[in-house]
């Protein structure tokens, strides 16, 4: 694999350069602005772990929207892929409670089971490419959303809200190339603006948890 090799898989970016997706470069800041929030409002290592997390996602994206190669496409997936797996990791023992091997247990259960479901979504759904990889996520934290909710959490809402702006911002991420002939910027800064917002949020919602938030 060529991993210097130019992608060109945005509506906005017609022609190479570094400056040729202007808008999709600029909205990054999103992600290290509420990077700087989450910071400061965190309390605990893992709050803090999050959101410097979070501002490596705009980091990458940032890169990849920049330079716009194969490698930088690559890392700017893997910066997402590590802070949703990190927070899966947390959210086991904050929301559940389970510690040691129960705790690893049933974390890699969830990721084998997000695994699995992202692989059939892409053998059953090829058109959906990168997107079923960010479905799989949405679905994992719409699960937990609804299963924190059931056990009488304040999370549980908290995760639900995540998984609608998550899932408004993956279905406009969907449309960039199908709108460019309407819209030649696309839609794909949107995705940037509402998954800054949705991760900050599921950020957040762990923060107030363990600050003692009441049960719904």
């Amino acid at each position: 694999m060529d991993w210097t090799a130019q992608v060109d898989g945005y509506c906005e970016r017609v022609g190479p350069g570094l400056w040729a997706e202007p808008v999709n470069a600029v909205t990054n800041l999103a992600f290290l602005f509420v990077a700087v929030l989450a910071w400061r409002a965190a309390r605990e290592p893992g709050g803090w772990t999050l959101s410097a997390m979070l501002g490596v996602i705009g980091v990458a994206s940032g890169l990849f929207h920049t330079a716009a190669t194969v490698a930088t496409g690559a890392l700017d997936s893997l910066s997402i892929a590590v802070f949703a797996f990190t927070y899966l990791w947390l959210a086991t023992g904050d929301f559940l409670g389970l510690h040691g091997k129960l705790r690893a247990g049933v974390f890699a259960g969830f990721v084998l089971l997000l695994v699995a479901a992202v692989r059939y979504a892409v053998i059953t759904a090829p058109v959906l490419g990168e997107n079923a990889a960010y479905l799989g996520i949405w679905a994992l934290i719409l699960g937990w959303g609804l299963g924190l909710r059931g056990m009488g959490l304040a999370a549980g809402r908290g995760l639900l809200i995540a998984a609608v702006i998550l899932g408004l911002s993956i279905l406009l991420r969907a449309l960039d190339g199908r709108l460019c002939g309407s819209l030649s910027i696309g839609t794909h800064w949107l995705w940037h603006l509402l998954n800054a917002a949705a991760l900050w949020w599921m950020i957040e919602v762990r923060r107030r948890h363990l600050g003692g938030a009441a049960r719904a």
